[in-house]
């Protein structure tokens, strides 16, 4: 799965006729988390635009120190996905990804409410 999510980075990689896929996070709820709602932060590995250099690899005729040249950086993005409160069972959201350039991927996250015995 990893590899097909790294190919939106390498267009030769990339089949034309590739289905969208999801990747899945469950999150368990203690009940008190369930009651009051909330976010939870999830990392997505992602490769975006150098923020130094703007993508451009260099400033003039020197490359680039964060990303050695090659425009663009790759790292784990914090992604905040929100919860309503009341929770008693299940509920999923799916986040888009084009906006980290992934878009053969949705992230879909699972919040599941657990039961204290």
């Amino acid at each position: 799965m990893f590899e097909r999510l790294w190919s939106n980075f390498d267009l030769r990689t990339r089949p034309k006729a590739e289905g969208i896929e999801s990747m899945t996070v469950d999150i368990p709820l203690t009940p008190d988390e369930a009651r009051a709602g909330g976010h939870a932060q999830v990392l997505v590995p992602a490769r975006v635009g150098c923020p130094v250099c703007q993508g451009h690899g260099g400033m003039g005729l020197h490359q680039c120190w964060e990303c050695q040249g090659q425009g663009a950086v790759s790292a784990e993005y914090p992604v905040a996905v929100p919860y309503p409160a009341g929770l008693q069972r299940d509920y999923v959201v799916r986040v888009p990804l084009a906006h980290f350039g992934i878009h053969n991927f949705f992230l879909t996250v699972r919040f599941r409410p657990t039961a204290i015995f």
